[in-house]
């Protein structure tokens, strides 16, 4: 619930992920914690789901979030993102169109390098699938942006994940190696996380830039 500009970074996300039909938005939450469904409600059509959680780490949470879900089109991101207005929006919709099968399929939203990032999940492809991914992964110029879009066949990969991963970055690293093909990306231009006072900035300006009043 960070605020930003005139609104909440956790809008950018929320409005651009209503370009899918949703039937439902699953939000993960601190247990207690009312606002941040409160403000998911106040800006999508979908009904929201707050799903309690510890801070266990991202595996538990992971697990929780999607655990019952039955839709065949899955979108997960984090809530700290932002990139010009339209650009989550497209990947989305042009992910949907590489999720055509049966078979598991993820597609991961990349972008270059920021080299003031202390701990960037790597990414390396081949004509579009993912071959390596993670933090221990060898460097690369491409890392992962923090959005996802899956179908339900994948989710059931992540479920059945070894419970010894406990972070979501080491479930998707075993998925990448277990099931060659079962993971691509799609690069997004101008696509970061807002983790820190320097990409708050960046942020609150691109926000102000792509405000129409």
């Amino acid at each position: 619930m960070v605020p930003l500009d005139r609104g909440h970074l956790i809008d950018y996300v929320v409005r651009e992920t209503e370009s899918l039909p949703l039937t439902a938005t699953r939000v993960l939450v601190p247990y207690h914690d009312r606002s941040i469904a409160a403000r998911v409600t106040s800006l999508t059509g979908s009904k929201v789901i707050p799903v309690p959680s510890p801070s266990d780490g991202t595996g538990p949470g992971i697990r929780r979030l999607l655990n019952g879900i039955s839709s065949e089109l899955i979108a997960l991101t984090t809530c700290d993102l932002i990139a010009p207005r339209g650009a989550l929006s497209k990947f989305m919709l042009a992910a949907r169109e590489l999720l055509g099968t049966e078979a598991p399929r993820c597609v991961v939203a990349t972008s270059s390098i920021d080299e003031l990032d202390p701990v960037p999940i790597y990414v390396h492809a081949s004509n579009g699938m993912v071959t390596a991914y993670g933090k221990t992964a060898p460097r690369s110029e491409r890392t992962f942006a923090g959005a996802r879009l899956m179908n339900l066949a994948f989710v059931g990969l992540l479920l059945r994940s070894d419970e010894g991963l406990t972070t979501d970055t080491a479930m998707m690293a075993e998925i990448v190696k277990s099931y060659p093909d079962a993971v691509l990306h799609i690069d997004v231009d101008g696509l970061f996380d807002v983790d820190d006072g320097r990409a708050l900035s960046e942020a609150t300006k691109l926000t102000k830039e792509d405000r129409h009043d």
